[in-house]
């Protein structure tokens, strides 16, 4: 529903021919911005400029598994270019993505994995932020068919490096002379089609500005800073699927995750191996979790009160993951009206196979963890007076 919305305002807030524009009543940049990929993705970054933008995925939508690239060879090209950019590889690096350096988008080796006798593309997202060849001719046709050309070759690479159900996102300005460039049809001869196309909206991305294929440009004096700014153009990204194939999901992010009693099963009596294995579930799960969990959400655990489940240490767990206790709370069962406890190991029979009776995890004292990242505010959780709406009515 959003993509449709966002076509008809466009269409509503192009000048008719003939007529004066209209003023517009709401800003284009108060639409909900479009994110195309989940923090889960391998998503590959091409002609990352300054890498503003790849930090801006690690550090706002929590993208793990980033591989930015940069058309310069080292290190030292790119800092005589960009001289701000080492923070952004040092917070990129931080969190396990990677920086490389010399890659020609018409070039580039493919990204790939085994399967089987097989090569096949290992990432669920490739971006080109703004391609451009560079240089400051005024000969618009020869500017127009080299970056025709730019684009020509980055999609018959990229493909190659595309997973089954990727997309290809490429983003450029509005308006002339990209719109020469016919994005659309260079994508169809090269085997793709478009899937959708948004408004493009660098705010959805703090800490993004866009970085020139010249580099830092600076005045007559030498000074940096002022005149044009590439963020705040008006800007479309275009999605590419291969023909004929359906893309991934972009899965949402949740503002709540709750694990209610988590346990490995098993009826071993060795307290030591219980607590690690245990321990290894809720690590695993709070890295998992993390991945989905939107800005200012809470993911809550509950245990029951008393050894072994004190032994697991949730809190230091949750720490080391990254997480921090917002607050905890006594878990009541009887909030939840018909919720009975079901045991990892299933129901549990008696030696004669009757079922019933006996140990009721319900009526166990329990406590849930809630959990949030590090030096981030939870959403605020509105609670509703039990005396106006109350739980049961029996």
């Amino acid at each position: 529903m959003s993509l449709n919305l966002v076509a008809v305002i466009d269409k509503a807030q192009a000048p008719k021919a003939g007529k004066p524009e209209a003023k517009a009543s709401t800003p284009k940049t108060d639409l909900q911005p479009t994110i195309p990929f989940s923090p889960e993705d391998a998503i590959l970054l091409i002609g990352e400029g300054d890498l503003s933008f790849s930090k801006a995925l690690i550090d706002h939508h929590y993208c793990a598994n980033v591989t930015a690239t940069v058309l310069e060879p080292s290190l030292e090209e790119l800092t005589a270019k960009y001289p701000h950019v080492n923070g952004n590889i040092e917070a990129i690096e931080a969190e396990g993505s990677k920086v490389v350096y010399g890659v020609d988008a018409k070039k580039m080796g493919p990204f790939v994995h085994r399967a089987g006798r097989e090569s096949v593309g290992s990432m669920d997202r490739i971006i080109f932020n703004f391609p451009h060849v560079g240089g400051k001719s005024t000969d618009v046709n020869r500017q127009v068919r080299y970056n025709q050309e730019l684009l020509v070759g980055f999609f018959k690479r990229a493909l190659l490096s595309l997973a089954p159900g990727g997309t290809i996102i490429v983003t450029l300005f509005e308006g002339e002379p990209y719109t020469l460039w016919n994005i659309r049809d260079l994508a169809r001869h090269s085997g793709l089609q478009v899937e959708r196309s948004f408004r493009f909206q660098a705010s959805a991305y703090p800490g993004y500005s866009h970085a020139r294929t010249l580099g830092v440009v600076k005045n007559k004096h030498g000074d940096v800073g002022g005149g044009w700014k590439g963020e705040d153009r008006p800007a479309r990204s275009y999605v590419f699927v291969r023909k004929d194939e359906s893309p991934k999901p972009v899965t949402k992010k949740r503002k709540r995750t709750v694990f209610n009693f988590p346990h490995v099963g098993g009826k071993s009596t060795d307290v030591n191996r219980q607590v690690r294995y245990n321990q290894e579930l809720l690590v695993g799960f709070f890295k998992r979790a993390l991945l989905s969990l939107a800005p200012g959400g809470t993911i809550i655990v509950t245990l029951f009160e008393g050894e072994p489940y004190t032994l697991w240490n949730i809190r230091d767990l949750a720490r080391h993951s990254g997480l921090q206790v917002e607050r905890s709370f006594r878990f009541q069962a009887s909030a939840y009206p018909g919720y009975s406890h079901a045991r990892t190991l299933g129901v549990v029979k008696n030696k004669h196979g009757d079922v019933g009776g006996g140990w009721k995890g319900e009526d166990r004292p329990a406590r849930s963890y809630v959990f949030v990242r590090k030096d981030e505010s939870p959403k605020p959780v509105y609670i509703v007076p039990a005396a106006i709406f109350p739980l049961s009515t029996s």
